[in-house]
């Protein structure tokens, strides 16, 4: 998902400096080439800000899964720790 997306945002980065490239050589007037930057800004922005949004939210959940597993591995230590010292208690 991630890849496809920086896909997108890259064909759109491309598509916005085809657009620009494009007004600046066809416009007229000042507002017409303000009016297709804006464009061009728009179609490169827009995408990499979607995927940007994606990746930092599977990144957290990696994290996440991470440092779960990362705490369950300390709970398990804890845990025989703990029945060493019973062990050692008992005797």
């Amino acid at each position: 998902m991630v890849q496809f997306l920086n896909i997108v945002a890259l064909l759109g980065a491309v598509a916005g400096g085809v657009t620009l490239f494009g007004t600046f050589a066809g416009s007229k007037s000042a507002p017409q080439e303000a009016a297709g930057a804006a464009i061009a800004v728009a179609l490169a922005v827009i995408p990499y800000v979607f995927a940007r949004a994606v990746q930092i939210v599977v990144d957290r959940r990696s994290h996440a899964l991470n440092l779960e597993r990362a705490l369950d591995k300390l709970d398990a230590i804890e845990r025989a720790v703990d029945r060493g010292q019973r062990t050692r208690a008992d005797q």
